[in-house]
């Protein structure tokens, strides 16, 4: 029993040096563990610090002096429009005459301003964010919905005696007229509309409108520069309740027709004209749609024709109507009535009209999307003459498409990147483009671009 028992507590202090042999190897193993944490946490602690220290300074400046950042100084009033209270910068206020009154002069009566406008809370809004930010009314931002609603905008403006400040409510007043009904409108709101206003809608009378045959006639006889601007003044004169489509119709026929007098500089301008002033952008875009199907790039005067064809698409980018138009600039070939041969369209767009679709592109912010993967569409060539770095910096990511496209013909893409603007990419795009120049057009590379491509995929 003795031996027995002797062996059984071998076996237990076997068992209890094992179990503390193991301890021993977990506290090691803890203990590495919790160094290895240590030390991570030190580098992590390192690199941001070193991270914080890679970071520019910001440099000290002094505030710009514009109404916008005035008023981010100042506290706000309360101004009860309506149902609605806004609380708006005194900086704003004072730079509205009325309001400016009630604010510092002998009108002072309370610590809230109350005003009675014909306009309700979301046009008075259009009016604050037109004085706050300076961008226009009835541009892409600030958009005007109707005829009322751009009467009642000029009504307020002029009660709170800042038309004066508001150069564009005439062509707001004018773009909104465009029924029949909204003439009517007008005429009867003259009255408490700014005195230039009224004057401009004095020509919307009662007199009977032109027939369709009259403005066809009208149109295609004018053909001295003073029947053309008596034209013009009957057309304005009955805005809004004229045919659109007889408009376009005769507008053509202008053009069409020069073969009769060999005049086709005037006959196109007429056209142009007609599009820019009595069509909605829909309207013009088929004017210019039939001129460059009918005249190639060796017409006469084709530089003249396409910043005509720029001022559309300006026009067209205000009224969120970029994306209709801008394929007409797109390489194509049309059967020219002037020499009757297969040739580029007179629309085609180049380098010489680069700034124009940059401003074009920056005045339709809603639509980059769009215009990026309508420029998709064009020969990669074409985008080398009429992209610039404004324009690819307004695409914002939508360039991206572009970039894409680029990639797909690398000699193109050599011919439109530069080093700086290849390091403008991001990293994952700037390989692509990398690899695609390197594969495929190495030998058109300068150096610069070069050292960069080998940097990039080394």
């Amino acid at each position: 029993e003795l031996d027995r028992l002797q062996v059984q507590l071998e076996a237990c202090e076997a068992l209890h040096a094992r179990a503390e042999q193991s301890r021993n190897t977990l506290q090691n193993d803890i203990g590495l563990m919790q160094e290895r944490v240590a030390q991570a946490l030190e580098a992590g602690q390192r690199d941001a610090k070193r991270r914080r220290t890679d970071l520019p300074a910001a440099p000290s400046v002094m505030l710009p002096n514009d109404l916008f950042t005035s008023a981010l100084r100042e506290q706000t009033v309360p101004v009860h429009v309506g149902e609605s209270t806004l609380h708006v910068h005194r900086a704003v206020l004072r730079s509205i005459p009325r309001f400016a009154a009630q604010l510092d002069g002998p009108w002072l009566d309370s610590d809230c301003i109350h005003v009675e406008l014909p306009c309700n809370t979301v046009e008075f809004c259009l009016i604050l964010r037109r004085m706050y930010t300076g961008q226009l009314l009835g541009s892409p931002s600030l958009v005007v919905e109707d005829c009322s609603s751009a009467l009642r905008l000029c009504a307020s403006a002029n009660m709170l005696l800042i038309d004066d400040l508001l150069p564009e409510l005439e062509s707001v007043v004018l773009a909104s007229i465009v029924t029949s009904d909204d003439a009517a409108i007008a005429l009867g709101a003259a009255q408490t509309l700014p005195c230039r206003i009224a004057r401009l809608l004095e020509g919307l009378t009662d007199t009977p409108s032109p027939t369709s045959a009259n403005i066809n006639d009208m149109i295609l006889r004018a053909c001295t520069s003073h029947a053309r601007e008596a034209t013009s003044h009957i057309l304005s004169a009955h805005n809004g309740r004229l045919d659109r489509a007889v408009i376009a119709s005769a507008a053509k026929q202008v053009v069409t027709d020069w073969r009769y007098d060999n005049q086709l500089v005037w006959r196109i301008n007429w056209s142009t004209d007609l599009a820019r002033l009595h069509l909605d952008c829909v309207g013009a875009t088929s004017i210019f749609a039939h001129i460059g199907s009918k005249f190639c790039s060796r017409c006469p005067f084709p530089v003249q024709i396409r910043s005509l064809f720029c001022a559309h698409l300006l026009r067209c980018a205000k009224s969120h109507a970029l994306a209709v138009a801008l394929p007409l600039g797109k390489q194509t070939n049309c059967t020219c009535s002037c020499c009757d041969m297969n040739r580029q369209s007179i629309l085609r767009l180049g380098k010489e009209e680069a700034a124009s679709i940059a401003d074009a592109t920056a005045a339709a912010p809603q639509e980059r999307r769009q215009v990026a993967a309508l420029l998709r569409e064009f020969w990669a060539g074409q985008l080398v003459e009429i992209i610039t770095d404004e324009t690819a910096k307004t695409l914002g990511d939508s360039f991206e498409q572009i970039v894409s496209h680029f990639i797909s013909e690398p000699y193109c893409a050599a011919r439109w990147f530069t080093n700086e603007r290849l390091l403008r990419l991001p990293l994952v795009q700037r390989r692509a483009v990398s690899t695609a120049l390197l594969t495929g057009a190495a030998g058109d590379l300068s150096e610069d671009v070069a050292r960069t491509v080998a940097i990039t995929l080394g």
